[in-house]
């Protein structure tokens, strides 16, 4: 195979959408890694797969036997987990939310490294950041605080990548706001939890959402060109 991708969160949203764009391209294999399968190919592998789950995170190991150009980790699953002030904060919800946006996004990236630092390919490893890892928003601190620690461990591991031969390019790249069922969920929140629901409200009303489609083509080019001298942190160029 030309190219191998690893994606969390392959049965709804970004990660479906990329999924199909990779599937769509000549040589190139997919393993997905959701709770539901939704993607039905000859070149996709689905791995049921609950990363809030802490024993599925310390037993995760990816396939050794691949032989790929290209190998490519992309750490998409992530949820919005509980709208609310702190103070009225569920710590179950809290916590199946911290398991799923960092916890699982550090396990997986660990898990990757040293299942392919041996092997001789481009190896890339995407985490999906957001504008809200450096923008605090009121009824947020759950999704701002683990984007904002996705973007310090990217950090990390590129520094870790210094003077490695063959190293994983790693980077936090936000995809903008796109229009997905996590907006739907957010325009049905409690004004009183969260300040700025008018906003979302207006940008989906305004046609202001940018499709996933568009968004996976993009995140699929990146990948493609990239070389390892980029910023670690950025957003995706529409």
């Amino acid at each position: 195979m030309r190219a191998c991708w690893h994606i969390t969160g392959a049965s709804r949203g970004l990660g479906k959408a990329l999924a199909e764009c990779v599937l769509g391209q000549e040589d190139t294999m997919v393993y997905g890694y959701a709770r539901h399968q939704s993607i039905f190919h000859e070149r996709y592998v689905h791995r049921d797969t609950d990363l809030s789950v802490v024993a599925t995170l310390e037993s995760f190991q990816f396939d050794k036997d691949i032989t790929c150009e290209q190998i490519v980790l992309v750490n998409n699953a992530g949820t919005l987990g509980q709208i609310a002030f702190a103070g009225n904060i569920d710590f179950d919800q809290m916590t199946s939310a911290y398991h799923t946006n960092i916890l699982a996004v550090h396990a997986l990236s660990n898990a990757f490294i040293r299942a392919y630092h041996q092997v001789e390919a481009k190896k890339v490893i995407i985490n999906i950041t957001s504008g809200a890892a450096q923008n605090a928003y009121a009824g947020w601190s759950i999704y701002c605080a683990t984007k904002a620690a996705m973007d310090m461990l990217t950090k990390c591991l590129r520094a870790e990548m210094a003077g490695v031969a063959n190293p994983f390019y790693t980077y936090a790249i936000a995809p903008g706001i796109m229009d997905t069922e996590m907006q739907a969920v957010i325009r049905q929140a409690d004004e009183t939890q969260f300040p700025r629901k008018e906003k979302f409200i207006e940008l989906h009303a305004t046609g202001k959402l940018i499709p996933v489609e568009q968004v996976a083509q993009a995140y699929f080019q990146f990948v493609e060109h990239c070389n390892g001298i980029e910023e670690p942190i950025q957003k995706i160029a529409l």
